[in-house]
């Protein structure tokens, strides 16, 4: 029996470098866009090339938020063009039309997880990235964070991702979390609820 709570604690500690290792490597300063300036009724267009000529590769609703972009933007003449990712097709708007979306911002910044099966959930600046059951890794955008009324020690947080899927959270001050697989003790207890493969989840958090 200890052989093989070693085992899985020693298998436990792997995992844990593994995901460390991958979420370093990834962006948290990944920016989303909400469309501007595009009056009710009208969209934008998504082109294929940063010109008002270019061909249109899709239209964007004049009340569309949350569009993530590529990190690539091109100055041409007197108009900065954004090359933006929306449902999952790749392509340029210009920047006249586009507001940087405002994610709110917790007031630590945390790494959860959870086991048997592993997950685990990065919050920094506003950003979510959130590796689920088969460590497949997403990123969301913190919408809201809200403090409980009769309860200091207890918060609701809420995130959305550029294909509008979501996650809420449930986090209470504990200092005594376990991840029962180790004697280690976590200062937040969470509970997470993801709505498009319909996951709760429970598990730990510590500052990051």
């Amino acid at each position: 029996m200890k052989i093989k709570i070693s085992i899985k604690v020693i298998l436990f500690c792997i995992l844990t470098a593994l995901i460390s290792v991958v979420v370093s490597n990834m962006s948290f300063g990944d920016v989303f866009y909400d469309v501007t300036n595009v009056q009710s009724g009208d969209t934008l267009t998504l082109r294929e090339l940063p010109d008002f000529k270019s061909k249109k590769l899709s239209q964007i609703p004049h009340n569309q938020r949350f569009i993530i972009a590529t990190g690539n933007q091109k100055k041409i003449k007197r108009n900065t063009w954004i090359e933006l990712k929306y449902n999952e097709v790749v392509g340029w708007v210009n920047g006249r039309y586009l507001k940087k979306t405002q994610g709110a911002s917790f007031t630590e910044n945390l790494k959860c997880l959870g086991t048997e099966p592993y997950w685990s959930v990065d919050i920094k600046d506003g950003i979510l990235v959130f590796r689920d059951l088969g460590n497949k890794a997403s990123e969301y955008l913190v919408q809201e964070i809200d403090g409980s009324d009769n309860h200091n020690n207890k918060w609701y947080l809420s995130a959305i991702s550029s294909k509008n899927s979501s996650i809420k959270i449930f986090l209470s001050l504990t200092n005594k979390c376990s991840d029962d697989m180790s004697d280690d003790k976590y200062k937040y207890q969470i509970t997470l609820h993801e709505d498009q493969d319909k996951l709760t989840l429970n598990g730990c958090c510590n500052r990051l």
